[in-house]
């Protein structure tokens, strides 16, 4: 076993995240996932600041999760790729592979929010703050909607390597 440096660490997670479909498209959902988090649980935080009823809290938060989602990893998979999107042709390229990546990722996200919202809501009825509810229930949820996407992934053939 050879002593790697923290430069060859990085040098390595860095080119597995460009090299590696699947790692960089479940990198950048959770990455993507964190900030629309924090949004979400401030959105809670209010919500319950404000007297509103734990129904309104989970399916509120959830929507500004989900909103918030979309645009950062959109974002995020632009920067990834942003080389190949020059031009008119790579708009459109752009546009075909979010498409793509959307569509293949709307049943994990249907399961996500399944799973999210009722769990976002049972947790604040066991009497755990609304942001700290929305928390826990992302972790859980996020588990297994990265694990159903990527299996989904796999059969459309979203991780399959492409030329530019």
């Amino acid at each position: 076993v050879r002593n790697m440096s923290i430069s060859d660490v990085v040098n390595k997670v860095v080119s597995l995240y460009k090299n590696n479909k699947v790692v960089s498209v479940n990198a950048n959902a959770v990455a993507s996932g964190l900030p629309a988090l924090l949004v979400a649980s401030s959105a809670s935080y209010c919500m319950d600041n404000l007297g509103c009823d734990a129904e309104t809290i989970a399916i509120g938060a959830a929507a500004v999760d989900y909103v918030a989602y979309l645009g950062l990893q959109g974002a995020l998979y632009y920067q990834g790729n942003h080389q190949s999107y020059s031009g008119s042709v790579g708009r459109k390229k752009l546009r075909k592979e979010l498409m793509h990546l959307y569509t293949s990722e709307l049943p994990a996200n249907v399961l996500y929010y399944s799973m999210q919202g009722p769990l976002h809501y049972v947790l604040m009825n066991h009497d755990l703050n609304a942001a700290v509810a929305n928390q826990l229930a992302w972790v859980a949820s996020i588990a297994v909607e990265r694990v159903v996407h990527t299996f989904i992934g796999w059969k459309t053939g979203l991780f399959k390597q492409k030329d530019n």
